[in-house]
């Protein structure tokens, strides 16, 4: 089923269409989560926070806009991992000298990524506002080509040249910057 027509179903209070898109969607959502709570949490908290996702799904399916719902489920995904984060708060009197372990392996490879990331996002800054736009919406929230062109009244081509152009200009401002080789 075409996921307009699931929107259509599940607005109507459809269970079967809820039950498709957690189908379509769970590894989607688990690894948007997974990937915003880092490698500290076990993967039933990851799946619990799935459920709550595709939970608050059934709670706000009205509200949700067609083509949007992959965007949707990524945002709140991102918001429930957050929110786990935020209230997971050990207090510092709990914590012994002995039970912190750094591993310097993920040390540097988290200093890595966030090297990588800001690298990305000056680079992005670069680009041009409507490149930039198109390509956030593409590649951060996963629009089709042809949801970002009718939300922007722009036709299917233009977005695709856009993105090309953008990921041209992109790539070419990360090996200036030596990021790639």
């Amino acid at each position: 089923m075409e996921e307009k027509q699931l929107l259509k179903q599940l607005k109507k209070g459809d269970q079967s269409a809820l039950e498709i898109i957690m189908h379509n969607y769970t590894g989607y959502v688990s690894a948007v989560t997974a990937n915003q709570l880092g490698a500290f949490v076990s993967e039933e908290t990851v799946e619990e926070l799935a459920s709550d996702v595709f939970f608050a799904l059934w709670k706000n399916r009205r509200a949700i806009k067609a083509c949007r719902l992959r965007g949707w489920l990524a945002s709140a995904a991102r918001n429930k991992a957050r929110s786990y984060l935020r209230a997971f708060k050990v207090p510092c009197d709990e914590l012994e000298e002995d039970s912190i372990i750094i591993d310097d392996g993920s040390v540097f490879v988290s200093l890595e990524r966030n090297e990588q990331r800001r690298a990305v996002e000056n680079a992005l800054k670069n680009i041009g506002a409507d490149s930039r736009e198109i390509m956030v919406r593409h590649y951060y929230y996963n629009q089709t080509t042809a949801c970002i062109a009718e939300e922007m009244n722009l036709n299917r081509e233009t977005v695709k040249s856009r993105l090309k152009r953008g990921r041209e200009k992109l790539k070419t401002l990360l090996e200036q910057g030596g990021y790639i080789q």
